[in-house]
């Protein structure tokens, strides 16, 4: 996804991108549809999360995006993730 999240930076805002290595990228998004659910998932997100403890449990329970626990998937979002004292 950061592929194309970079390429799709870069195509709207050229002033902030001097450069672009883009592998491994999809042809092309998967249309409206699923751009409103990965947009409503965003937006579901507790930001800013209180603690890495807490980017644990929300990343890592089930939820109705993949509907089963995946601590692993918590554990990659903490890992990115910087803990500071406003969250």
């Amino acid at each position: 996804m950061g592929a194309l999240t970079a390429w799709q930076l870069a195509a709207r805002r050229p002033d902030l991108v001097r450069a672009l290595v883009i592998c491994d990228m999809r042809a092309s998004a998967l249309g409206a549809a699923s751009q409103r659910e990965w947009s409503e998932w965003f937006k579901s997100w507790p930001v800013s999360f209180a603690t890495l403890a807490d980017v644990r449990k929300w990343f890592g329970e089930g939820d109705s995006w993949l509907e089963r626990p995946r601590p692993t998937r918590g554990e990659f979002f903490a890992e990115v993730m910087a803990e500071r004292t406003d969250g």
